[in-house]
């Protein structure tokens, strides 16, 4: 790891000290003990079409590395709801579909962490699905540093969930890895 990569965890883990309190979650996620395990796959198949009378969400994570250059453990894991329960998990820049009955949802994102300043990151919107159709909606996540003369300068770190239209969704879920998830017990 080299010296940048250093401080800026040596930052991020200062940003948020550990809390035996509760998170507080908007209610389109899920309950703030569930955790996920990520692995990723590269070279997949594409985004298969919904089941008949059912809608697909494709939930996409996009990595923001701004100032940080190369950095190895920096894949921030986020946690999706849909209506109040956990959905899966993805873990830096992939995705995963999840299928919906029609009508309105509560999606909510979430910074998966241990740490509290990152736990509490999150961002939630509602949309109404339609039978047979497939919807995009894509995590960002941002983590700013700036070079400050000999060390690395932890600014800020960000989560944002926005609907994608479908062209930039397909893209995006074509040069992303696709998101394996696993419930932690």
């Amino acid at each position: 790891m080299n010296g940048k990569a250093f401080a800026m965890l040596v930052a991020m883990l200062l940003a948020g000290a550990t809390s035996s309190r509760a998170v507080t979650l908007p209610d389109a996620c899920g309950n703030d003990q569930g955790k996920f395990a990520v692995k990723t796959q590269h070279g997949h198949s594409a985004v298969p079409d919904p089941a008949p009378g059912q809608a697909q969400i494709v939930f996409i994570e996009k990595m923001n590395r701004e100032g940080m250059g190369f950095c190895i453990a920096c894949d921030v894991t986020t946690r999706v709801g849909v209506d109040g329960s956990w959905a899966g998990a993805n873990k830096g820049d992939s995705y995963f579909t999840y299928t919906v009955t029609p009508g309105e949802h509560h999606l909510c994102v979430n910074w998966q962490s241990d740490l509290r300043g990152l736990a509490s990151k999150a961002d939630a919107l509602a949309f109404t699905a339609e039978a047979g159709k497939t919807y995009y909606f894509e995590t960002s996540v941002l983590m700013k540093s700036e070079d400050a003369g000999q060390h690395q300068s932890y600014i800020e770190d960000r989560l944002h969930l926005k609907q994608l239209d479908t062209d930039e969704g397909q893209y995006l879920a074509k040069i992303s890895a696709l998101s394996r998830w696993q419930a932690k017990k």
